[in-house]
């Protein structure tokens, strides 16, 4: 598996002033006004997240998104190419998959909401799971938290064991 063929595919696109219009209409003020301070921009796929529960504190709304049900308001996807059918298969057991094959290789597209995912790195992000597994998701944790997603994981934190992966301890 190239490591290297993961890459992030799709992050939701929200329509701002319908939400920002709508929420201001009915609660008198805009609920992504806490983004400023906490220098989000509303072009960053965390945005949404950070703002959805309208109480214009980002950082506290995504350490507890995962209490609050705000995760599978937001959706993302990932593309990469597996050359083992079990890999697949086991994917498949966690989260949503696409595949195309070509020859003994596949293309595929993983998907869900931000509760799959926040679910997945949890699952899959530990001692227990194949390492190859393991890399996958250890990987697309990465962009996740390039992207500003890792306070959603903020009760866990990653533990680098002997093959150069990390697992998620609480």
């Amino acid at each position: 598996m190239d490591l290297d063929t993961i890459l992030p595919l799709t992050l939701m696109q929200v329509n701002w002033p319908v939400f920002i219009e709508s929420a201001q209409s009915f609660l008198g003020y805009s609920p992504t006004r806490g983004l400023d301070t906490a220098k989000i921009d509303l072009t960053n796929p965390v945005a949404f997240l950070a703002s959805l529960d309208c109480e214009n504190d980002p950082h506290k709304a995504l350490r507890r998104a995962a209490i609050n049900n705000i995760l599978p308001h937001s959706f993302a996807s990932f593309i990469m190419i597996i050359d083992d059918a079990d890999i697949i298969l086991t994917i498949a057991q966690i989260i949503s998959i696409r595949t195309k094959r070509k020859g003994s290789r596949f293309l595929c597209v993983v998907s869900g909401t931000m509760s799959n995912w926040y679910h997945s790195m949890i699952t899959c992000c530990q001692r227990d799971t194949d390492i190859i597994i393991r890399q996958i998701f250890n990987k697309i944790y990465t962009f996740f938290k390039q992207a500003g997603f890792g306070p959603i994981w903020s009760h866990y934190r990653e533990q680098y064991i002997h093959d150069n992966t990390f697992v998620l301890e609480a």
